[in-house]
């Protein structure tokens, strides 16, 4: 039995939908399982942050130059080390906190910056 030019029709018409669909499908498992063999944590990496072994640190810094640790979980919910927190933030910070006259963060791979109140 052969089948009808109808049914043909319809599997064109259903193969030229799920193309779209299932390109999207291959590159949303693809790009992440790619990544699963790159140092960590990768973009796009189904392991996102499971790799950052230390969480960035945060210190007032005193006119006499006494750091003093600091919680900046209470001002920025959860600071992750690939956003680059802007300058604004730091002044609130300086206002939130007195009698600073810097704040020092480690990146938690080695890094150090300090960013002088105004």
């Amino acid at each position: 039995m052969t089948p009808s030019l109808e049914a043909t029709d319809d599997r064109r018409k259903l193969r030229r939908r799920a193309g779209p669909l299932f390109l999207l499908l291959l590159l949303q498992v693809g790009i992440p399982v790619v990544q699963l063999g790159q140092p960590r944590p990768a973009r796009f990496g189904w392991q996102m942050f499971s790799g950052v072994r230390r969480w960035p640190q945060f210190w007032a810094v005193d006119g006499l130059g006494h750091a003093a640790a600091i919680d900046l979980t209470r001002f920025l919910g959860n600071p992750r080390t690939d956003i680059e927190i802007p300058p604004a933030i730091w002044r609130d910070l300086c206002v939130r906190l007195p009698g600073s006259r810097a704040i020092r963060v480690e990146d938690g791979v080695g890094g150090v910056a300090e960013h002088a109140c105004p």
